[in-house]
């Protein structure tokens, strides 16, 4: 959602915006992070929009997953994320992806390890 309606482009104007719309807030960043979470697991199919809608056991799932894990990695940075201007918005954005990708592979983690045991017939 930032990336696609900020620039890089450095101006007193656009500093002060960047300031201004506190993307870096707490509840924002989680906000963004979640819905990257979700359209990634969407992009690679592991839920659709179906499940979203509908808020299926597995969208569940992905939710209650980034609850957890979020809050687990924030606790783990030694520095907020924040947004002084608009030079720090790329830096910023690939953070947002980065945690996001570190949720997802705890999701992948916990379905590896996940043991489903064969009925013995």
């Amino acid at each position: 959602m930032f990336k696609e309606n900020m620039t890089d482009k450095h101006t007193p104007l656009a500093d002060a915006l960047a300031k201004a719309i506190q993307i870096d807030t707490v509840n924002n960043v989680r906000k963004e992070v979640e819905r990257i979470v979700v359209e990634k697991c969407m992009s690679r199919g592991f839920i659709s929009k179906q499940d979203e809608d509908s808020a299926s056991a597995k969208y569940q799932w992905v939710k209650k997953v980034f609850r957890n894990d979020y809050e687990a990695l924030m606790l783990r940075r030694k520095t907020p994320l924040k947004v002084g201007n608009m030079s720090d918005l790329s830096s910023f954005n690939d953070e947002l992806d980065y945690i996001a990708e570190q949720v997802i592979d705890s999701m992948a983690q916990r379905l590896l390890l996940n043991q489903i045991f064969l009925a013995m017939v």
